[in-house]
């Protein structure tokens, strides 16, 4: 089936697949594309703007990911998630002879909303900086991750610790500066598409490397410095040379190994352990179409998720299942446009 998107006016299909997903959660088939439905999802989702504001119930300085010029009040999650506050206290009863999301505004303005995402003083520790975290000790402004101890300035990072500027660097992952996309890497910097790695730095889609500096493409190497193979004292040698402890020498090594990177080729995909996918860096999956995941099935359109299972249209989750059109449904299932 084409369909014509409602917004931008693109052209997109709907198969025979998606018609019965669709019919089987009870929604309407979409009339928006996959990118608008995900430009409408990330519009609910503030990822990194934190606000100084009061907390409305104790009147406490906090930090919050919603501004002061909020219509709906905003509690502290010690308030939020106290004895004292009830949720239920502002039911209402439906008027009939009004449109649904016209009343659904009035509730939504009027419920408290919690401050900032995570479980700070709960399963979390020293973490009440964090968005969207959970089970987190000791971390700043981290985002979208669990599971982490001891780390900064990242998003999407899982079950890893010391970790900091870095993205979807997951799984037993330790001592990692400014690296990407990397699982099981200790004590890296500046990798990228790379696993089970130790003691590296300027990698580019490498597996099971250790000391090894300024290479691309390699598998199960130790002691080569651009690809070349050298001695331990030689590569050593090496490194020591380029004086990397000075910022200059090491912005300048950053944009020599760009370059040199630019002469390899590369995987049109990142894919480990699929089948019937569609998108990049999927692990462990079947039959998807995503980006950032692992452990999914029969799923499409999602975005950095752990073991979505027949979902479609989500973003930032894990272990959802029958979920469609949702931000974060963490192990729901059959949860439909929610946040």
């Amino acid at each position: 089936m084409k369909k014509i998107c409602a917004v931008s006016g693109a052209g997109f299909e709907i198969t025979d697949g998606d018609v019965a997903y669709y019919e089987k959660m009870g929604i309407p088939i979409p009339t928006l594309c996959p990118d608008e439905r995900e430009r409408r999802r990330l519009s609910w989702r503030n990822e990194r703007s934190l606000y100084k504001r009061t907390c409305d119930f104790c009147e406490k300085n906090i930090i919050s990911i919603h501004h002061d010029k909020s219509k709906f009040p905003v509690y502290c999650n010690k308030c939020w998630f106290g004895n004292e506050f009830d949720a239920t206290k502002y039911g209402r009863d439906f008027d009939f002879s009004r449109p649904f999301f016209e009343q659904f505004r009035e509730l939504y303005d009027e419920v408290p909303q919690l401050a900032i995402i995570n479980d700070n003083g709960t399963k979390s520790e020293n973490s009440e900086y964090c968005q969207d975290v959970s089970n987190a000790k000791n971390c700043y402004l981290v985002i979208g991750s669990w599971f982490v101890r001891d780390s900064f300035y990242s998003v999407d990072i899982n079950h890893v610790r010391d970790v900091m500027d870095c993205r979807s660097v997951i799984i037993e992952s330790e001592l990692c500066y400014e690296c990407i996309d990397c699982q099981r890497i200790y004590n890296c910097v500046f990798l990228q598409d790379c696993q089970n790695c130790h003691d590296c730095w300027f990698l580019k889609d490498c597996i099971g490397c250790s000391n090894c500096f300024g290479c691309v493409n390699l598998r199960n190497k130790e002691y080569y410095f651009l690809n070349e193979k050298c001695t331990k004292e030689e590569y050593q040698k090496k490194v020591d040379d380029l004086e990397l402890h000075r910022h200059s020498n090491l912005s300048g090594m950053r944009d020599n190994f760009m370059k040199f990177v630019r002469k390899f080729p590369h995987r049109s995909e990142q894919f480990f352990n699929t089948t019937g996918c569609v998108g990049d860096h999927l692990y462990n999956c079947k039959n998807m179409l995503g980006f950032n995941v692992f452990n999914g099935e029969e799923s499409k359109f999602i975005d950095r998720a752990d073991a979505p299972k027949h979902c479609y249209d989500l973003v930032q989750t894990g272990g959802p299942q029958w979920c469609c059109d949702c931000i974060t449904p963490d192990s729901s299932y059959m949860v439909v446009f929610s946040s």
